[in-house]
Protein backbone atom coordinates (compact mmCIF):
# COMPACT_ATOMS: atom_id res chain seq x y z
CA UNK A 1 0.00 0.00 0.00
CA UNK A 2 2.65 2.23 0.72
CA UNK A 3 4.59 2.03 -2.67
CA UNK A 4 0.54 2.35 -4.28
CA UNK A 5 0.69 5.77 -2.46
CA UNK A 6 4.21 6.60 -3.37
CA UNK A 7 3.49 5.95 -7.57
CA UNK A 8 0.50 7.83 -7.21
CA UNK A 9 1.15 10.55 -4.38
CA UNK A 10 -0.54 13.43 -6.16
CA UNK A 11 -3.07 11.93 -6.88
CA UNK A 12 -3.68 10.58 -3.31
CA UNK A 13 -3.07 13.67 -2.10
CA UNK A 14 -5.30 16.25 -4.38
CA UNK A 15 -8.12 13.59 -3.33
CA UNK A 16 -7.30 13.60 0.21
CA UNK A 17 -7.51 16.91 0.28
CA UNK A 18 -10.28 17.38 -1.70
CA UNK A 19 -12.09 14.38 0.36
CA UNK A 20 -11.33 16.58 4.06
CA UNK A 21 -12.73 19.66 2.23
CA UNK A 22 -16.12 17.98 1.29
CA UNK A 23 -16.40 16.53 4.70
CA UNK A 24 -15.58 19.34 6.49
CA UNK A 25 -18.26 21.11 4.54
CA UNK A 26 -21.10 18.82 5.50
CA UNK A 27 -19.92 19.09 9.29
CA UNK A 28 -19.87 23.17 9.08
CA UNK A 29 -22.73 23.86 6.59
CA UNK A 30 -24.66 20.91 6.51
CA UNK A 31 -24.71 18.94 9.80
CA UNK A 32 -27.72 16.92 11.22
CA UNK A 33 -27.92 16.78 14.66
CA UNK A 34 -31.38 15.79 15.35
CA UNK A 35 -33.18 12.74 16.29
CA UNK A 36 -31.63 9.31 16.17
CA UNK A 37 -28.42 11.31 16.82
CA UNK A 38 -29.98 13.08 19.74
CA UNK A 39 -31.08 9.46 21.78
CA UNK A 40 -27.23 8.79 20.67
CA UNK A 41 -25.98 11.31 22.69
CA UNK A 42 -28.10 11.30 25.70
CA UNK A 43 -27.47 7.36 26.34
CA UNK A 44 -23.96 8.37 26.20
CA UNK A 45 -24.33 11.23 28.40
CA UNK A 46 -25.60 9.36 31.16
CA UNK A 47 -23.43 6.20 30.79
CA UNK A 48 -20.43 8.62 31.17
CA UNK A 49 -21.84 10.68 33.77
CA UNK A 50 -24.08 8.45 36.00
CA UNK A 51 -22.76 4.63 34.61
CA UNK A 52 -26.90 3.92 33.36
CA UNK A 53 -27.39 3.18 30.09
CA UNK A 54 -30.32 5.44 30.08
CA UNK A 55 -32.54 8.06 28.72
CA UNK A 56 -33.63 11.27 30.85
CA UNK A 57 -36.97 11.55 31.65
CA UNK A 58 -38.07 14.18 33.64
CA UNK A 59 -34.58 15.07 34.43
CA UNK A 60 -33.77 11.23 35.87
CA UNK A 61 -32.09 8.43 33.74
CA UNK A 62 -33.95 5.75 33.09
CA UNK A 63 -32.35 2.52 32.06
CA UNK A 64 -33.41 1.60 28.29
CA UNK A 65 -32.56 -1.08 25.44
CA UNK A 66 -33.65 0.94 22.87
CA UNK A 67 -30.18 1.16 21.22
CA UNK A 68 -27.26 -1.13 20.88
CA UNK A 69 -24.39 0.11 23.12
CA UNK A 70 -21.79 -0.16 20.44
CA UNK A 71 -22.17 3.71 19.55
CA UNK A 72 -23.28 4.86 22.51
CA UNK A 73 -19.93 3.95 23.98
CA UNK A 74 -17.66 5.58 20.84
CA UNK A 75 -19.98 8.41 21.48
CA UNK A 76 -19.11 8.33 25.63
CA UNK A 77 -15.40 7.77 24.75
CA UNK A 78 -15.08 10.95 22.58
CA UNK A 79 -17.31 13.07 24.89
CA UNK A 80 -14.68 11.57 27.84
CA UNK A 81 -11.42 12.19 25.91
CA UNK A 82 -12.44 15.94 24.81
CA UNK A 83 -13.94 16.84 28.19
CA UNK A 84 -17.06 18.14 25.84
CA UNK A 85 -20.60 17.06 25.03
CA UNK A 86 -20.09 18.94 21.83
CA UNK A 87 -20.72 17.06 18.72
CA UNK A 88 -17.74 18.81 16.68
CA UNK A 89 -14.84 16.62 17.80
CA UNK A 90 -17.57 13.39 17.58
CA UNK A 91 -18.39 14.53 13.68
CA UNK A 92 -14.48 15.43 12.97
CA UNK A 93 -13.31 11.87 14.38
CA UNK A 94 -15.88 10.48 12.06
CA UNK A 95 -14.04 12.54 9.30
CA UNK A 96 -10.82 10.59 9.88
CA UNK A 97 -12.50 7.20 9.97
CA UNK A 98 -14.27 7.84 6.70
CA UNK A 99 -10.85 8.86 5.31
CA UNK A 100 -9.30 5.30 6.54
CA UNK A 101 -12.36 4.00 4.78
CA UNK A 102 -11.08 5.03 1.77
CA UNK A 103 -7.60 3.87 2.07
CA UNK A 104 -8.86 0.34 3.15
CA UNK A 105 -11.42 0.58 -0.11
CA UNK A 106 -7.66 1.58 -2.00
CA UNK A 107 -6.48 -1.57 -0.13
CA UNK A 108 -8.99 -3.41 -1.35
CA UNK A 109 -8.81 -2.85 -4.98
CA UNK A 110 -5.10 -3.32 -4.70
CA UNK A 111 -5.99 -6.89 -3.29
CA UNK A 112 -8.29 -7.66 -6.30
CA UNK A 113 -7.31 -5.49 -9.13
CA UNK A 114 -4.49 -3.69 -9.41
CA UNK A 115 -2.97 -0.30 -8.49
CA UNK A 116 -4.75 2.08 -11.21
CA UNK A 117 -7.91 0.15 -10.09
CA UNK A 118 -7.02 1.11 -6.32
CA UNK A 119 -6.33 4.41 -7.11
CA UNK A 120 -9.14 5.05 -8.91
CA UNK A 121 -11.11 3.33 -6.05
CA UNK A 122 -9.78 6.18 -3.35
CA UNK A 123 -10.18 8.97 -5.85
CA UNK A 124 -13.83 7.75 -5.81
CA UNK A 125 -14.23 6.73 -1.94
CA UNK A 126 -12.86 10.47 -1.40
CA UNK A 127 -15.11 11.85 -3.43
CA UNK A 128 -18.33 10.08 -3.03
CA UNK A 129 -20.88 12.67 -1.28
CA UNK A 130 -23.31 9.87 -0.40
CA UNK A 131 -20.80 8.17 2.18
CA UNK A 132 -18.98 11.85 2.74
CA UNK A 133 -22.66 13.25 4.00
CA UNK A 134 -22.44 10.62 7.03
CA UNK A 135 -19.64 12.05 8.63
CA UNK A 136 -21.80 15.24 9.52
CA UNK A 137 -24.41 13.19 10.95
CA UNK A 138 -23.79 11.48 14.49
CA UNK A 139 -25.03 8.13 13.55
CA UNK A 140 -23.23 4.63 13.12
CA UNK A 141 -23.12 4.81 9.32
CA UNK A 142 -19.57 5.79 9.37
CA UNK A 143 -18.43 3.63 11.61
CA UNK A 144 -20.49 0.70 9.91
CA UNK A 145 -19.06 1.97 6.60
CA UNK A 146 -15.65 1.51 7.44
CA UNK A 147 -15.52 -1.94 9.78
CA UNK A 148 -17.45 -3.55 6.77
CA UNK A 149 -14.81 -2.52 4.04
CA UNK A 150 -12.28 -3.66 6.73
CA UNK A 151 -14.33 -7.00 6.80
CA UNK A 152 -13.72 -7.25 3.20
CA UNK A 153 -10.12 -6.53 3.17
CA UNK A 154 -9.34 -8.85 5.62
CA UNK A 155 -11.69 -11.52 4.06
CA UNK A 156 -9.69 -10.86 0.80
CA UNK A 157 -6.39 -10.97 2.08
CA UNK A 158 -7.37 -14.63 4.12
CA UNK A 159 -8.43 -16.04 0.97
CA UNK A 160 -5.68 -14.60 -1.11
CA UNK A 161 -2.91 -16.28 1.56
CA UNK A 162 -5.50 -19.44 1.61
CA UNK A 163 -4.75 -20.02 -2.52
CA UNK A 164 -1.27 -19.26 -2.16
CA UNK A 165 -1.13 -22.18 0.73
CA UNK A 166 1.02 -19.65 3.36
CA UNK A 167 -1.77 -20.12 5.83
CA UNK A 168 -0.70 -22.34 8.93
CA UNK A 169 -3.24 -25.19 10.01
CA UNK A 170 -4.97 -22.85 12.42
CA UNK A 171 -5.21 -19.64 10.42
CA UNK A 172 -6.46 -22.09 7.75
CA UNK A 173 -9.51 -22.93 9.71
CA UNK A 174 -10.41 -19.68 10.24
CA UNK A 175 -10.08 -19.00 6.26
CA UNK A 176 -12.40 -21.61 6.17
CA UNK A 177 -15.45 -20.36 8.48
CA UNK A 178 -14.41 -16.70 6.47
CA UNK A 179 -14.96 -18.62 3.36
CA UNK A 180 -17.95 -20.70 4.62
CA UNK A 181 -16.78 -24.10 4.07
CA UNK A 182 -16.69 -24.99 7.46
CA UNK A 183 -20.31 -23.65 7.31
CA UNK A 184 -21.76 -25.69 4.46
CA UNK A 185 -20.35 -28.88 6.33
CA UNK A 186 -21.93 -28.27 9.28
CA UNK A 187 -25.05 -27.41 7.60
CA UNK A 188 -24.75 -30.79 6.12
CA UNK A 189 -24.28 -32.58 8.99
CA UNK A 190 -27.44 -30.68 10.71
CA UNK A 191 -29.41 -31.92 7.81
CA UNK A 192 -28.43 -35.67 8.42
CA UNK A 193 -28.72 -35.28 11.82
CA UNK A 194 -32.40 -33.82 11.64
CA UNK A 195 -33.42 -37.00 9.37
CA UNK A 196 -32.24 -39.59 12.09
CA UNK A 197 -33.87 -37.94 14.26
CA UNK A 198 -36.93 -38.01 12.20
CA UNK A 199 -36.82 -41.41 11.40
CA UNK A 200 -36.33 -42.47 15.37
CA UNK A 201 -40.00 -40.57 15.88
CA UNK A 202 -41.69 -41.99 12.92
CA UNK A 203 -44.30 -45.09 14.20
CA UNK A 204 -43.46 -48.30 12.58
Amino acid sequence: MRDLVRTYRWSFLLATIAGIGLRLLFIFKFPNINGDSLIYADIANNWLHHGTFALTEMGLPVPTLIRLPGYPAFLAAIFYLFKSSSMTPLLLTQLTVDLGTCFIVAALALELFSGEVARTAFVLAALCPFTANYVGLPLTETLSIFFTALALLLSAKASAALKLGSLQPKSGQVADWLLGRHSAAAGRRIVVDCRRCISCLEIP
